[in-house]
């Protein structure tokens, strides 16, 4: 709507003149006007990228767009929040960096943005290498100093292992010492973050869902200090887009896969440009301790209710996010009152099922929990829905 109003068409030729109007509505708002207008400010983006605009400007090498879209500080100050749409913003900084061999000023100050998403610490930013593929961006929110100065940043896929992508942190670019590598391991069905793959010390790892080959976007656990556990406060997101090149002849993984890395030494530290790492790896098998027709109706007669709107058909795109649909119209039997959910669950879980039930785990006492992640995600506040949505995703087989 926002787009119509200023004369802005999904079918209009985009030129110029469509990127500095683009510009000057996000440039009028608050930062929290802009908040609540982030999937307009993507599509406004993605209009660009999709007819090539952005395309032809890093091949002129006058990104004036991307450099100004990234240096707004109403979109700074929403990136850096603690919760935000970080999906959006994420999708937004990917298609700035679209080309991995732009070096001009305004890649670096989308580099700059991805920084203020990611977490990355202000000792480590600013640290860019000569080109940068954008192919997964790791997001870390919370309190603990060694996950923020070890995952956050831009990550490029470097290799393949086990039918996967295996990416590399490159921003914060980093010496061959500090690498940091996420990589999945079939035999456990996870996915790992470790200083080399294979590695017998991990500090990040997440279930791998069955019908993706990507790694999940949440519900990482990242192994917690032996002291001061319940001050611990983190969160990792992960937000993985276009698959990078074949590996090349000095990109190639090991063929032979090395025995099941056992934690048995301490996580690789990073240099002197932060706090040292002080945990103890996982083991790869640990879990994180985790709390009709129209009729006449007689005067004074009930009139029926009209039935919740439903999804429209074109929102399901393939058959994980039908099965997902139907799913939710199961809840309640048909009444409708859980399609409601279904845009979050896209967003958040792909709208498939093999990803949802990751959000469920078992306490101490072996109760089965899910996830309050889970809720905050898909905006469900009703505690009587939170209460149908743990029966039901206990019960995804």
């Amino acid at each position: 709507q926002t787009l119509v109003e200023h004369g802005i068409s999904n079918l209009e030729k985009v030129s110029k003149g469509t990127a500095q109007r683009i510009v000057q509505i996000a440039q009028q708002m608050s930062s929290a006007q802009l908040e609540n207008h982030l999937l307009e400010l993507r599509a406004a983006v993605q209009l660009l990228h999709q007819q090539g605009y952005l395309s032809r400007e890093q091949q002129t090498g006058q990104q004036r767009f991307a450099e100004r879209m990234s240096a707004l500080r109403n979109l700074r100050e929403v990136a850096s929040k603690q919760r935000c749409n970080d999906l959006c913003i994420a999708q937004i900084i990917a298609m700035f960096l679209s080309d991995p061999k732009s070096t001009s000023r305004s890649s670096k100050k989308t580099l700059e943005l991805a920084e203020l998403l990611c977490g990355v610490i202000t000792e480590q930013k600013e640290n860019y290498p000569p080109e940068t593929e954008c192919s997964l961006l790791v997001r870390v929110t919370g309190n603990d100093k060694a996950a923020q100065q070890i995952l956050p940043g831009v990550y490029s896929v470097v290799g393949k292992h086990d039918g996967c992508s295996v990416y590399q942190r490159v921003v914060p670019h980093m010496d061959k010492t500090n690498a940091v590598y996420m990589y999945y391991w079939s035999e456990q069905h996870q996915w790992y973050v470790g200083p080399s793959v294979g590695s017998d010390s991990v500090w990040a790892y997440a279930d791998g869902a069955k019908s993706s080959t990507r790694p999940p976007r949440r519900n990482w656990h990242w192994q917690k200090p032996l002291e001061n556990q319940k001050k611990l406060i983190i969160n990792i997101s992960v937000f993985c887009f276009e698959a990078g090149p074949a590996p090349g002849p000095t990109q190639a993984m090991p063929k032979t896969k090395a025995a099941v890395p056992q934690a048995k030494s301490r996580p690789h530290e990073p240099g002197n440009s932060a706090v040292q790492a002080n945990v103890e790896p996982p083991t790869k098998k640990a879990r994180p301790e985790v709390p009709p027709k129209n009729r006449a109706f007689k005067p004074g007669a009930k009139m029926p209710m009209p039935s919740p709107p439903s999804a429209a058909p074109e929102q399901v795109e393939n058959e994980n996010q039908r099965k997902c649909m139907e799913w939710l119209k199961g809840l309640d039997k048909g009444k409708g009152e859980f399609v409601k959910y279904f845009e979050k669950l896209k967003e958040h879980y792909d709208a498939d099922l093999d990803n949802i039930k990751l959000a469920r785990f078992e306490d101490e006492e072996g109760r089965q929990c899910i996830e309050k992640t889970f809720y905050e995600d898909i905006e469900a506040i009703k505690g009587g829905h939170q209460m149908i949505f743990r029966k039901h995703i206990w019960n995804i087989p």
